[in-house]
């Protein structure tokens, strides 16, 4: 999870003495860049969740949409395979719910 862990390295960086401020600012866009990617993809999955609408009918599930969803994030790093993530998401949200149903 190398990219959720660069923020860390990021501020580190700010702080050094030697440090290249464009590398600085290219590595903080990437940084912005990803993560806005990842609420995208989040905000599509939680939407799907809610107009699902089965933590609604049944009292007794558990909304992990937030915990797959970074366990996919975690699974499939590119930026790009948005689409792969969702899916990915998708079917652990399900998994969990019929699991822990």
């Amino acid at each position: 999870m190398p990219r959720l862990e660069a923020r860390w390295f990021i501020e580190a960086y700010e702080k050094n003495k030697d440090k290249n401020p464009i590398i600085l600012e290219l590595v903080i866009l990437d940084y912005n860049i990803v993560q806005s990617i990842h609420q995208e993809d989040l905000r599509y999955v939680s939407t799907w969740w809610k107009e699902l609408g089965i933590g609604k009918r049944f009292s007794f599930t558990i909304d992990r949409v937030m915990e797959n969803f970074l366990w996919g994030v975690g699974m499939i790093i590119a930026p790009r395979d948005g689409k792969s993530r969702r899916i990915l998401t998708k079917v652990n949200v399900l998994i969990t719910f019929f699991f822990f149903a």
